[in-house]
């Protein structure tokens, strides 16, 4: 069974109390970082 796994992170700066988003340039949307974690040994194979 292969498995994927997804990261999403909440990034704070509580001196100007604001979170950091970016915008997806294919959804139109701003979102928080993340994205796809994929092992360095199958990634280096696609590369």
């Amino acid at each position: 069974m292969e498995r994927h796994f997804n990261v999403t992170v909440y990034v704070f700066d509580p001196t100007n109390k604001k979170f950091l988003f970016i915008k997806h340039k294919k959804l139109g949307k701003w979102l928080p970082p993340g994205g796809t974690w994929i092992k360095m040994r199958d990634r280096m194979t696609q590369l």
